[in-house]
């Protein structure tokens, strides 16, 4: 953005306010000086309307170096000086307005948290609005006078309205309700016991305002603000620096300083844990869902690419050069020596070459899509299936890079194999049934019910969750599988799958299924089960 350039004095114009050359640089100080002389001039108006006399106290200097301070702070912070000469009228009141508002609140809370209660609301709040108005007559005066041209071309946008469908309804509701856990531990941790007083009436209420008031400014509750931890976590930042100006501005603005200032400022902290708390589930919700919805999209997808003809016959068993067999034994001894035997008894290794077959330890989709499609006679994955997140589209990508006729080989942790590792873990009979009925609750009863359901995958992205055997082998055969052997070692539960169909187009598959050892006669019209 160069407005104009010369080689023996470059100007260089930026929106933003960056300072690059001396004219500019003494534009900006002539301004400043200007803006300072007009908050002096502000501060004695009010002052000998006030008092009636210019001398100035002992007790007020406190007040005077704290407007100079934050005037200085907020000014250089905004850049206020400087991006006054580039903005439009509008922006340029709205930047005025804003400054003015956060030195206001600025200035209470410091007075709030220093106690100065003997310092005159009128003395304050005069000063910072007097300069204000003195700051907005003399900016559209300028405008006025000399940008006729610019301010003739300027358009007013309307206001946007905000997009109810992109409003969280639910995270209203969970914070409120968590203002209300704050208010309530804020006054039980100053009074001992928790009684509710007129003054707790009082703080309830300063709270509420405060808190709507700065969900309505900062769109606290739109679905866009938690794309990412850091915006969460700025987010939480603002919104407990916006709610303690505004606690501060009517604590001093009205003089309710017969309140406990530890109790409120206190409550807000443990707000500000609490509420940052929620936004993190409430993201790592909004992260599983979104995910959930990418994978349902995918599944979709996977139906349709890979609705494939098996072979009437499978293929002939024929030796191989480089058989799996070996490969197969070496890696499963440092694993589960006790797998190997079952995989050879139930599937002829000597027939599957190296090169056909993948061994792997994973729950991320990525490393088996990385795989050719219809290149492997056998998958083998000693990662249990439990941390898979979606278990159909699993399997559904292990169905596509299979050969016809080839094998996928699992392990998983299911309800039967989780309770004999759990009662096998405590002596004591009575106590391992006590800690297993919250164990069942949590791993059973959470992921089922409507409201708890959000809690357990944004604290668990659906991984190390259980499953039924009937379950697994049902997801099995609808994804084009026929389960064909299983074995509980070590508490965990192997199996071996054939790929011998194509995947169910059933978008709605029953809840029976027949046996898994029965041969499917026509996979067009076996019942699945999810």
């Amino acid at each position: 953005m160069l407005n104009s350039y010369n080689n023996d004095n470059p100007v260089w114009d930026f929106p933003d306010g960056t300072i690059t050359n001396k004219k500019a640089l003494i534009r900006v100080i002539g301004i400043a000086l200007f803006d300072l002389l007009l908050l002096l001039i502000s501060f004695y108006t009010i002052h000998v309307l006030k008092y009636g006399t210019m001398v100035i106290e002992n007790r007020q200097n406190d007040f005077v170096i704290l407007v100079l301070i934050s005037w200085l702070v907020l000014s250089i912070i905004l850049k206020k000086f400087s991006s006054l000469y580039h903005h439009s009228m509008i922006q340029g009141i709205g930047s005025i307005i804003l400054t003015s508002l956060m030195m206001a609140g600025l200035i209470s809370l410091i007075l709030v948290m220093l106690g100065l209660t003997y310092m005159s609301r009128i003395l304050v709040y005069g000063t910072i609005f007097t300069h204000a108005l003195f700051e907005l007559t003399l900016f559209i005066g300028y405008y006025k006078v000399f940008k006729k041209k610019e301010l003739a071309q300027e358009k007013i946008l309307p206001l946007k309205r905000p997009d109810l469908s992109n409003l969280s309804v639910s995270l209203m509701v969970w914070e409120a309700f968590v203002l209300l856990i704050a208010i309530v531990m804020g006054v039980f941790w100053k009074q001992g016991s928790f009684i509710w007083s007129a003054h707790s009436c009082d703080i309830l209420c300063m709270f509420l305002s405060v808190w709507l008031l700065t969900s309505l400014v900062l769109r606290k509750f739109e679905k866009d603000n938690f794309n990412s931890v850091y915006s969460l976590a700025a987010l939480n930042i603002k919104s407990s620096l916006c709610m303690a100006v505004g606690l501060a501005f009517i604590i001093h603005g009205f003089h309710y300083y017969y309140l406990s200032r530890a109790q409120i400022f206190g409550t807000l902290a443990i707000f500000a844990v609490l509420e940052l708390a929620v936004f993190w589930l409430y993201y790592r919700h909004r992260d599983y869902k979104k995910a959930e919805q990418e994978a349902e999209y995918q599944l979709s997808t996977r139906q349709k690419q890979f609705q494939c003809s098996l072979p009437s016959e499978g293929e002939k068993n024929e030796p191989c050069a480089d058989p799996v067999d070996l490969k197969i034994h070496h890696a499963l001894h440092f694993f589960e020596p006790n797998l190997y035997p079952f995989i050879r008894k139930r599937v002829d290794l000597s027939s599957i070459d190296a090169s056909e077959s993948a061994l792997v330890y994973t729950d991320n989709f990525f490393n088996l899509d990385v795989l050719e499609n219809f290149g492997r006679k056998m998958i083998v994955n000693l990662h249990k299936i439990n941390d898979m997140r979606f278990l159909n589209q699993y399997f559904l990508l292990a169905h596509a890079k299979l050969k016809p006729y080839g094998y996928l080989v699992g392990k998983a942790h299911t309800l039967a194999t989780h309770k004999t590792h759990f009662f096998r873990q405590f002596s004591g009979q009575y106590i391992s049934r006590f800690l297993y009925m919250f164990d069942f609750l949590w791993h059973r009863i959470f992921p089922k019910l409507p409201v708890t359901k959000k809690l357990y995958f944004a604290l668990t992205k659906g991984k190390n969750r259980l499953v039924s055997k009937a379950e697994i082998f049902g997801r099995l055969f609808f994804c084009g599988f026929r389960p064909i052997a299983e074995i509980e070692i070590s508490d965990r539960l192997y199996f071996i799958a054939q790929k011998v169909m194509t995947p169910s187009e059933d978008p709605n598959p029953t809840l029976r299924a027949p046996g898994w050892t029965e041969p499917l006669r026509n996979p067009r019209q076996t019942d699945h089960r999810l």
